[in-house]
């Protein structure tokens, strides 16, 4: 006869990487149904939803997902305070062994950062896309998202959340070895 194990224990760092992935997940598509939103006097006139969702509903989805993002990312350095203080406290042998990939994560968030700011492309060119597509829903008196764009929307969001996890992947044993 085999026994069988019941799970009492309630895995705290589980539940948490869970919650984290399904907000990520929420925030892309919240934040890439925002992007291509009609401006808030026409989206309240005409009623404009997505999935059931007028422009006020999935603001307040994308706001209060960005807050428990902020509370957890904040928990996740309160319960790893140790292993990041250890790092500090290395400081400039942690800094030499990742030079090149603080370099690099340096770089590129500069980049982006000035980009954004002094409007270069391909920066500008994704805000005009947006802008664009907002001036789209009053042209075309459009109130509400039919099937081809939601299917369009949320594989945008699996998209730029997957390649975000692809990046975020820690290598296996195999991979290190």
């Amino acid at each position: 006869m085999v026994k069988t194990r019941r799970r009492s224990r309630f895995y705290t760092r589980s539940f948490a990487v869970f919650f984290m992935l399904l907000n990520i997940l929420i925030l892309g598509i919240s934040g890439v149904i925002l992007y291509v939103a009609p401006p808030g006097r026409y989206a309240n006139f005409v009623g404009w939803q997505v999935l059931g969702v007028d422009k006020s509903g999935w603001e307040s989805i994308h706001t209060n997902f960005s807050w428990v993002f902020l509370l957890l990312v904040s928990l996740h350095l309160y319960f790893n305070w140790r292993v990041i203080r250890g790092y500090l406290k290395r400081g400039l042998a942690w800094t030499i062994r990742y030079r090149r990939e603080l370099g690099t994560a340096t770089a590129a968030t500069i980049l982006v950062l000035a980009g954004s700011l002094m409007n270069w492309p391909p920066f500008s060119t994704i805000m005009d896309f947006g802008e664009e597509v907002k001036r789209h829903w009053e042209t075309h008196r459009i109130t509400k998202i039919g099937s081809p764009w939601i299917v369009l929307f949320l594989l945008t969001a699996f998209l730029a959340t997957w390649g975000l996890l692809v990046v975020l992947k820690r290598p296996t044993v195999r991979e290190q070895n």
